[in-house]
């Protein structure tokens, strides 16, 4: 009787380390992106940082995942205590999610590496986001600091939608003597209309020119056939805060000023700290995170094409080079 006693505790005792183990290591947390080198640092960034207690899904989207039936075959396979959503797809597809379900409690949610995400926090229930957009402010002084040109005014073109944003940061950029000059056109602006636009910018007295992240304003046709050509004649710097727009063959920007996607997915494992820490709960729901951490590139060669004056002495603080 003893003996069997002694195997049914140790039995008992084996079944609830197993079950132990097995909460230790739920999954809790969700991630969902679509491919691409950017979004999987951001991931990284997260997963390498994060408790190993806590297990997390890392979902990559595919074309037939893009119906938001299949979309939503992913979220409900498992009850997930936290989802991340990286990039434009996602956000938009969780979005559509929850107008589908206006009655779930939906658990909290991080947005990332997006558009208009300071708009998207207020449209998704639960969730907070950290901006893709870097401040124009610090683009522009680490600009400066590359060239010995005086930069005071800014050019910039931009659709309406971004006005709200853009006259935030002009505030900014007021403090350091910093001058945007504006050339607003529509949201549902015609290729003439922006053609038309750029043409009076460019023939303004400018220092600069800023090119904001608008995929309106940089499709393929508006890249090939109105940046290209009318840039070429510019020679002053041009700022983007996309990579692909310094670095391509076909580079139209001189400098660049982006987030730094892993240490985007680092400050993000810090709100998922916080978010555990107050039981699986954002502390202020709608919040906007702007990024900690930033990578800035270079176009020496294009500068040196267009004889903008540079100081070489600070090249040293770029973190890609384009010679």
């Amino acid at each position: 009787m003893e003996i069997k006693r002694i195997l049914k505790i140790i039995t008992y005792s084996f079944i609830l380390l197993v079950n132990n183990h097995l909460l230790a290591k739920q999954t809790e947390i969700l991630i969902v992106r679509v491919s691409g080198e950017n979004l999987q640092q951001v991931a990284k960034g997260i997963k390498d940082n994060i408790s190993s207690k806590i297990e997390v899904d890392d979902v990559i989207l595919n074309k037939k995942h893009i119906k938001i039936s299949n979309f939503s075959r992913i979220l409900e396979r498992k009850k997930y205590k936290l989802i991340v959503l990286i990039g434009n797809t996602s956000v938009y597809l969780y979005k559509r999610y929850q107008e589908q379900h206006p009655y779930f409690n939906f658990p909290p949610a991080i947005l990332l590496s997006g558009l208009k995400l300071d708009e998207m926090v207020k449209k998704i229930k639960n969730s907070v986001a950290i901006t893709y957009e870097t401040p124009f402010i610090t683009a522009i002084s680490h600009l400066r600091r590359l060239t010995t040109k005086k930069i005071k005014n800014v050019g910039i073109l931009y659709r309406s939608w971004m006005k709200k944003s853009i006259t935030l940061d002009e505030k900014y950029c007021r403090l350091e003597n910093i001058h945007l000059v504006h050339a607003e056109v529509k949201n549902n602006a015609s290729y003439k209309d922006i053609d038309f636009a750029l043409k009076r910018l460019l023939k303004k007295r400018i220092d600069a020119l800023l090119i904001v992240n608008d995929n309106q304003l940089l499709n393929s046709r508006i890249i090939q056939n109105m940046w290209i050509p009318k840039l070429k004649r510019f020679n002053k710097p041009v700022i983007s805060s996309l990579e692909v727009l310094v670095t391509n063959k076909f580079a139209i920007s001189t400098f660049a000023v982006i987030p730094d996607p892993y240490a985007m997915g680092l400050q993000a494992e810090g709100l998922i700290n916080k978010i555990i820490k107050n039981k699986w709960q954002h502390r202020v729901v709608g919040r906007v995170y702007k990024p900690l951490s930033v990578k800035k590139i270079f176009n020496l060669k294009l500068s040196n094409n267009k004889e903008i004056s540079i100081n070489r002495k600070n090249l040293n603080s770029v973190d890609i080079l384009v010679q």
